[in-house]
């Protein structure tokens, strides 16, 4: 199976990245929160699409758990 992500895969990703970036400053909590897990749902949907041999998929299994608790996300 393809373990590599396409460009458009990666492209959408990062966006999802930025946007956790900036959400961590966002002064109001429940848009904070609205912001981290729309662009969760979003990385989410890009891991679950991947192999499971694909490094992304072993990191996001470990890293998107950590994210939604920093978070406060159930």
């Amino acid at each position: 199976a393809d373990t590599q992500m396409s460009n458009e895969d990666k492209a959408d990703a990062l966006e999802q990245v930025a946007a956790l970036a900036k959400a961590v400053t966002h002064p109001k909590v429940e848009e904070k929160q609205g912001l981290a897990a729309k662009a969760m749902r979003a990385l989410k949907r890009i891991v679950d699409a991947l192999p499971t041999t694909a490094s992304l998929v072993v990191a996001g299994s470990k890293l998107l758990p950590v994210i939604k608790k920093f978070f406060g996300l159930p």
